[in-house]
């Protein structure tokens, strides 16, 4: 009996559409450690929010201008950058793993001839020279990320 694959999570989008919840507060509540892919936490969260407010016109505007001040707050935080778009992290992740899949090959095709008739501790030393050389040149490609704020 095999296992049912399991199904993805909806995105956020579509959990916007569904739950007439704004994308950025479905961002705001996820950076928030709420689960929002939990439709009913979700509803249940959005009605609290809206019975906190009368509906009148102050209230909405103080509303709209607090929601308006977490997304300036998020946008200052990224150029800050404090945090970094999920694109360029993806394609960093693409681009590092390109360079060590092609720095393992490399080491895989030298190491033998370079430990072959070597004692364990000499063995040690130049897989350790050979780690560190990779780990030199991962750091190297990444120099442009903002190491100081991970």
């Amino acid at each position: 009996m095999s296992a049912k694959p399991k199904k993805p999570a909806p995105s956020l989008a579509a959990t916007a559409r569904e739950t007439g919840i704004a994308r950025e507060t479905l961002r705001s509540w996820k950076a928030q450690g709420i689960d929002i892919f939990n439709r009913a936490e979700l509803l249940k969260r959005a009605e609290a929010r809206r019975s906190s407010t009368s509906g009148n016109l102050g209230d909405l505007k103080e509303e709209k201008i607090r929601l308006e001040c977490e997304k300036l707050r998020a946008s200052i935080d990224r150029e800050a950058g404090l945090y970094l778009l999920k694109s360029d992290v993806e394609k960093e992740g693409v681009m590092l793993g390109t360079i060590l899949r092609a720095q393992l090959k490399n080491a895989a095709g030298n190491l033998p001839s370079q430990v072959c008739g070597l004692d364990s501790p000499g063995i040690h030393r130049v897989l350790v020279k050979e780690f560190n050389n990779i780990l030199e040149s991962l750091h190297h490609h990444s120099d442009h990320l903002p190491h100081e704020n991970i």
